[in-house]
């Protein structure tokens, strides 16, 4: 919400300000992990907008599977620039690109159908990896080769955990890198956690077993 034509305003939960309140480039890594309903997404998505805002940036925005844009980040970044009158006069919302006027632009792309293509992007100044738990350490190794050659570039990535010693959990949770901020968030941290998400939470506590239950709704 904005109250004049020269400031604005963006709301973040406590947990989510902690992980992006740092300075672009102060890290290389971000990384937000927990259950349904915690706003990770919505709030990358929102801050990566306001930082292609501020400034000329290119983001990739990636996952393991990818088969249309519909099934990619972008759904994240048009409802986060949507809520802003600010980002959304700022901001074309093309096809399957998202361009600012400053030339800001984030770009979707899958690493399973493709994963040489990576190699012929440039200049990466942030990479949002969506659903991290997927992605192989194949992928991982040649994504950070890839698009971590700018002075200030970043990745942050975003997952529910489901099971221990995959790649992203050996590399974020077992042995985070020094230059990495990496936070649990679940739904309890999210002060706008929907209503109808808080009764769906509650009727599942009642009806399904406590792992089940805590998989879903905190990241167990």
């Amino acid at each position: 919400m904005t109250t004049q034509t020269d400031t604005a305003e963006v709301i973040l939960s406590d947990a989510a300000r902690e992980v992006f309140s740092h300075l672009r480039g102060s890290v290389s890594y971000r990384a937000l992990y927990g259950g349904r309903g915690s706003g990770k997404s919505y709030s990358a998505a929102l801050v990566a907008a306001v930082w292609g805002y501020v400034e000329k940036l290119r983001v990739l925005c990636v996952r393991e599977f990818q088969n249309s844009i519909a099934q990619s980040f972008y759904a994240e970044l048009k409802a986060a620039i949507e809520a802003h009158w600010w980002l959304a006069e700022h901001y074309d919302l093309q096809r399957d690109r998202i361009i600012g006027k400053n030339g800001t632009e984030f770009m979707f792309k899958g690493l399973h159908s493709n994963p040489t293509a990576i190699k012929s992007l440039a200049k990466i100044d942030l990479t949002i990896v969506e659903e991290a738990e997927d992605i192989p350490e194949e992928s991982w190794l040649q994504l950070e080769a890839t698009v971590l050659r700018q002075p200030k570039s970043e990745i942050w990535a975003l997952w529910n955990r489901k099971k221990r010693n995959s790649p992203v959990d050996h590399r974020f949770i077992q042995n985070p890198p020094k230059d990495a901020i990496v936070r649990e968030i679940n739904y309890v941290d999210n002060p706008f956690f929907p209503e109808g998400l808080r009764k769906l939470c509650e009727r599942q506590r009642d009806i399904l077993d406590y792992g089940t239950w805590a998989h879903v709704w905190l990241g167990k």
